[in-house]
């Protein structure tokens, strides 16, 4: 397995609300210089949480790059190579149907709600799934 240097953007911003409970979930932008939790399959997403500030605290946001991600494998399992986007609870999910976002690529599998696997974020930040 190669190893190397890996490149990632991780930046700080104000959290909205509580999000002590949070780590490794799915945020977007919900004001200037302040993110919150991701809410729908067709939610626009930012980043992941890679801390567990309170609200108005630091919240540090990997917005590119390989991370640790919560997933929801039991929704449908995770391989390798699979596109996944947020589902209501602000956990990557598999993607495969029409008009939904995706934020990041699967560098592992799961079938457990709540695992941590790996994922690699999309550099644009989302795109959707076409039929």
């Amino acid at each position: 397995m190669a190893k190397g240097s890996a490149f990632v953007w991780d930046d700080s911003f104000s959290a909205a609300q509580d999000l002590s409970s949070h780590q490794y979930k799915v945020m977007k932008l919900s004001g200037k210089d302040q993110v919150d939790l991701v809410a729908s399959a067709t939610g626009r997403s930012f980043g992941i949480l890679l801390n567990h500030p309170k609200s108005g605290e630091a919240a540090d946001v990997r917005i590119l790059g390989k991370s640790p991600a919560q997933v929801d494998g039991n929704a449908g399992a995770i391989v390798a190579g699979d596109y996944l986007g947020p589902d209501a609870n602000s956990r990557l999910v598999k993607k495969s149907t029409p008009d939904n976002s995706v934020v990041a690529i699967s560098n592992g599998g799961s079938t457990v709600l709540g695992d941590i696997i790996e994922v690699f974020l999309v550099p644009i930040g989302w795109f959707r799934t076409v039929a």
